[in-house]
């Protein structure tokens, strides 16, 4: 059981909405055809998307809007042990430094 996401790590809404209208997850394969998730504001809230998510993450085919929010939520789901991995990971994919990170 993982522990809510602290204040400084929530987005406020606001600042979703406004990334949503643009940028919002796109629809993959394992999400069927026409398909969408809510994957965006679960990871602005620090919760771990969905399982298609996280592959399309991982492979470099996230939103880069958001990237630095992904190591944090992905390891919110696979364990806070593995989120230094995931952050090495992501930085590799999305040119985000890990100190940028969240």
């Amino acid at each position: 059981m993982s522990s809510p996401p602290s204040a400084q790590n929530v987005v406020p809404p606001a600042a979703v909405d406004s990334i949503k209208s643009d940028a919002d997850m796109q629809s993959t394969p394992g999400h069927g055809e026409g398909a969408t998730c809510s994957c965006l504001e679960d990871i602005m809230n620090g919760v771990h998307p969905c399982g298609e998510c996280i592959g399309e993450i991982l492979e470099g085919h996230g939103n880069r809007l958001i990237a630095k929010y992904f190591a944090t939520a992905i390891s919110e789901e696979v364990g806070a042990e593995h989120l230094d991995t995931i952050k090495q990971i992501i930085a590799s994919k999305y040119n985000i430094s890990v100190e940028e990170q969240i």
